[in-house]
């Protein structure tokens, strides 16, 4: 849960400016609908190129020699950053580059802060508190589920989603509401 004991007793290791930086509420807002909209661009455009290498990084588990999963690149994609960082900036910038500010996802000074855990068996995610041991102070649980049937058709009422919902929620700004999309197939990361 997020804001129990362990939460806040890691806060108050932490220096009092550098609290100020770890969870700003409209910056979170934000950053979860831009992982949302990171995955409703994979599944609109699924056969891409672009989305079946941005798709890698929700499904490769492999954790690397920093104790790094695959996402966490995604969301802490820069383009001053090492090559992992570079390669998923890269990728998103091919995606998203025309909208100003929407890189990176996260801000990159968050990283010592911030966990990651891809979720696969649900539409919602969440943030919660890591153990007093560990060296992050929160865990960003994502979802990715599988993609469900998505119709062409605005009018066909058979199928959870349809592309034009896909489409207008990848085209929502980013900086502003609604931060969820109204159709709840459309995963939301970071409740």
């Amino acid at each position: 849960m997020f804001g129990s004991r362990n939460f806040v007793s890691k806060c108050s290791e932490i220096n009092e400016n550098d609290i100020v930086e770890i969870i700003p509420v409209k910056e979170l807002l934000q950053m979860s609908k831009k992982l949302s909209q990171v995955i409703a661009y994979i599944w609109l455009n699924q056969n891409s190129e672009i989305a079946k290498e941005l798709s890698k990084y929700f499904t490769d588990t492999h954790i690397d020699d920093d104790n790094h999963d695959k996402i966490y690149y995604l969301l802490f994609a820069h383009e001053s950053g090492e090559r992992e960082y570079q390669k998923a900036y890269e990728l998103l910038s091919e995606a998203f580059g025309d909208r100003e500010g929407f890189l990176p996802i996260f801000n990159p000074s968050y990283r010592e802060y911030w966990g990651t855990k891809v979720i696969y068996n649900a539409f919602e995610g969440c943030i919660l508190d890591v153990d007093r041991n560990d060296k992050q102070t929160l865990v960003c649980h994502i979802p990715y589920p599988p993609r469900p049937i998505i119709s062409d058709s605005e009018c066909d009422k058979t199928t959870p989603l349809t592309r034009g919902e896909l489409a207008a929620w990848i085209k929502q700004p980013f900086n502003i509401p609604p931060y969820c999309s109204p159709n709840p197939y459309i995963p939301t990361t970071c409740t």
